[in-house]
């Protein structure tokens, strides 16, 4: 069986240890996600779960997350579910993102409802591994509503 590393982090839309990443200039942002590839890339993770990954948000300067740190490791496989999708002057499009040595074969991305800003939910992929195994994962990223209102919202 192989073994994995498996490293799940919530980068907060790259804003390091600013309150708010508005705050922050795109020279700033983009040094946090040098850092943040550095850290994935210093833990040999084979799979990487990232939550608040932005792909074109007005508040971190249009910057696509996900593509900027995917392109400082060797992880080469990446998929991006987006839960919050708002159009307009203050664009948001952010979820959860996995980032992976292996090809991945299928996934899906479920919200838990329509909010427009601070949306949750889960990415589910299936990975293949080395040795022909499918490796199911998910990458939930929780919300602040109680369980049984984030699954009735889900369901229905």
């Amino acid at each position: 069986m192989t073994q994995l590393k498996i490293l799940t982090f919530n980068i907060a839309h790259g804003r390091g240890r600013s309150v708010y990443q508005g705050f922050s200039s795109r020279k700033q942002l983009l040094l946090n996600l040098s850092g943040i590839a550095q850290l994935i890339l210093d833990s040999g993770a084979d799979i990487v779960a990232l939550q608040e990954v932005d792909r074109d948000s007005s508040w971190n300067k249009r910057l696509n997350l996900l593509d900027l740190i995917a392109n400082e490791t060797p992880l080469a496989h990446s998929v991006l579910g987006v839960n919050t999708l708002r159009s307009g002057r203050f664009q948001l499009e952010y979820g959860n993102a996995l980032l992976t040595r292996f090809r991945v074969s299928h996934w899906e991305n479920h919200r838990f409802g329509v909010r427009m800003v601070g949306e949750k939910g889960f990415l589910y992929c299936e990975v293949l591994l080395d040795d022909g195994w499918q490796l199911p994962i998910i990458n939930l990223h929780l919300t602040q509503v109680p369980a049984a209102v984030a699954c009735n919202r889900w369901t229905n």
